[in-house]
């Protein structure tokens, strides 16, 4: 293969992966940026489901091992440098031995989610819903619905949360949010969310999980939205210490998911 040398950090080759932690803007960047070998390989078997390399950046020494999991390389440029000069370019201290600049995989439809949908109503911070769609894909929910107003699902700090497995689900991310939601419920999908509001939510072990469930997690600060609650079919909540007032968004999506998975499975061809 043929792999170019890179010496110098102004190299315009490099611009892809230049001061990365200073532009993270999720999917309004022109392409996406995986950082670390884990979703990189990630980015490598999305090719399957129609993401597009651009161009491959790894740490000298590792280019035997990256041909091992590149197989063609189509028109990616394939680079190398040395770790120091990888932590120049890309604005901190980098140690996970290469990157990719790609073209994400399609969004999917609305159609084409399956019975158990996740949905992110303005969840912030990259590494919140990275660590919520890491679990997702931990406990069989693989179809996703993000709110626009959100962090996007291709935002480096999402791909490397989730180590990469938000590629493997069906993501959409409609035009008009609570519209998308309206129309699951009309569909016959149930719409759960989470809130620390005991007095009017099941505890989430009493809970019977409907075949088709759209579970929606709100905002870091502020929760499900008022216009959410208001359509909500089920509202659940976690016990906890009465002097403890709410658990992070991506712990409390954890429980729950993993609270799902164990009571009623959903099986794959449903996913």
């Amino acid at each position: 293969m043929n792999w170019q040398s890179v010496t110098d950090a102004r190299d315009p080759r490099l611009a892809p992966f230049r001061d990365l932690r200073g532009r993270d803007t999720g999917s309004k960047q022109a392409a996406a940026v995986a950082d670390g070998l884990p979703v990189v390989r990630e980015v490598l078997r999305a090719r399957e489901r129609g993401a597009r390399l651009r161009a491959l950046l790894c740490e000298e020494g590792m280019e035997t091992e990256m041909e091992a999991e590149l197989g063609a390389a189509g028109d990616a440029a394939l680079l190398r440098a040395p770790r120091a000069l990888l932590s120049e370019v890309v604005g901190y201290r980098f140690h996970r031995g290469c990157l990719a600049c790609f073209d994400p995989p399609p969004l999917c439809e609305l159609d084409d989610l399956g019975d158990r949908v996740l949905v992110l109503e303005k969840v912030e911070k990259g590494e919140n819903a990275g660590t919520v769609l890491r679990s997702a894909a931990a406990f069989g929910v693989r179809s996703i619905l993000i709110d626009p107003e959100g962090v996007g699902p291709w935002d480096r700090r999402v791909l490397r949360a989730s180590r990469g497995l938000v590629l493997r689900c069906r993501v959409h991310v409609p035009d008009r949010f609570e519209a998308a939601v309206k129309e699951l419920q009309n569909r016959g999908y149930a719409l759960a969310i989470t809130t620390v509001n005991s007095d009017r939510a099941t505890p989430l072990w009493n809970t019977e999980w409907p075949r088709q469930l759209a579970l929606c997690l709100g905002n870091e600060a502020f929760g499900i939205s008022e216009r959410l609650d208001a359509r909500a079919d089920l509202r659940l909540h976690i016990p906890m210490e009465p002097d403890t007032h709410s658990l992070n968004v991506a712990t409390a999506a954890g429980i729950a998911l993993s609270w799902l998975w164990a009571r009623s499975p959903t099986p794959p061809e449903r996913r």
